[in-house]
């Protein structure tokens, strides 16, 4: 028994050719979310320094009122003197005060 067989011979696939789209990799997806992220940190970051700016100003403006008004609190002041006539004797070191 002589079996000749036939070379082989590959079938054509029936599947469509491979499409060449571009591809995407994961990593340039991440760098754009990464610099998405940075910008909003940074954002954020400038946001609580403008407020913490801003704070600092408003305490220093309301110590320097305080430190005014202290300053006018403790200034002297003349006291009113209701003016009476009224005469000192003084005979040895004992005052003694008329109201008329």
């Amino acid at each position: 028994m002589d079996v000749i067989h036939k070379p082989f011979e590959p079938k054509k696939s029936e599947h469509p050719l491979t499409d060449r789209t571009t591809v995407e990799l994961n990593t340039e997806r991440r760098a754009k979310e990464r610099e998405e992220y940075d910008d909003k940190i940074k954002a954020k970051h400038a946001d609580l320094e403008e407020l913490k700016r801003q704070r600092d100003e408003e305490q220093k403006t309301d110590e320097m009122e305080e430190v005014a008004r202290f300053q006018k609190d403790s200034a002297h002041k003349a006291l009113f003197i209701y003016h009476t006539n009224f005469t000192i004797n003084t005979f040895l070191y004992n005052f003694v005060i008329v109201v008329v």
